[in-house]
C-alpha cells in the first residue's frame, strides 16, 4: 500500500476548538490515517497528514468550508504540499 504525507497551512484557525474542527474534518475524509494540528500564533494551523492516497485540494477545501459552517470562522488553504 502506498502512503502519502500532505502538509497544509490553514487561515482562521485561532483556538484548540477550531484546531478539533479542523482535525475531525479531515479525519473523516477517505483515506486520511492521521492528522496533526499545530496552531501557530498568527492565527493560522499547519496540517500535517499521513494518507493511504493523494487526495485532491478541493476535496480538503470542501471538509474545511463544511467543518466552519455555522461558526465565525472560515477555514482556507493557504498552502498545500503532497509528498508520497
Amino acid at each position: 500500500m502506498s502512503e502519502f504525507r500532505a502538509e497544509l497551512t490553514v487561515t482562521d484557525v485561532t483556538c484548540d476548538r477550531c484546531a478539533r474542527r479542523v482535525e475531525e474534518a479531515l479525519k473523516s475524509l477517505e483515506g486520511v490515517r492521521e492528522v496533526k494540528v499545530e496552531l501557530l500564533p498568527s492565527g493560522r494551523a499547519l496540517v500535517s497528514l499521513s494518507l493511504t492516497r493523494e487526495l485532491g485540494e478541493d476535496l480538503i477545501r470542501e471538509a474545511l468550508r463544511n467543518a466552519s459552517a455555522g461558526t465565525r470562522h472560515n477555514y482556507t488553504i493557504l498552502h498545500y504540499t503532497v509528498v508520497g
